[in-house]
């Protein structure tokens, strides 16, 4: 389980973007992957997309990059509320 969910602090959003391709995938199992594996495939699908000769499989490539900007993103965006607030 994610650190967060372990913690039992807020569960990330699930990306509205994501929710489709969740059937494939046990439930809510995107949030396993830590900041740096994701990090570590949007660095990937992005270079392999540069070296594409189709333009549809380079798409493709953008595409699943920017679902795992936005997993990363629902992951930050959880931890917010973690922020002490400052009093003066």
């Amino acid at each position: 389980m994610s650190q967060s969910v372990e913690n039992g602090d807020k569960k990330p959003k699930v990306p509205e973007e994501i929710k489709s391709h969740s059937v494939d995938y046990l439930d809510r199992s995107w949030e396993d992957y830590t900041f740096e594996e994701l990090g570590q495939f949007v660095h990937l699908l992005a270079k392999r997309a540069g070296h594409r000769a189709e333009t549809k499989k380079r798409q493709k490539d953008l595409y699943d990059a920017q679902n795992y900007l936005r997993m990363m993103q629902a992951k930050l965006d959880a931890l917010y509320p973690l922020i002490p607030r400052i009093r003066p």
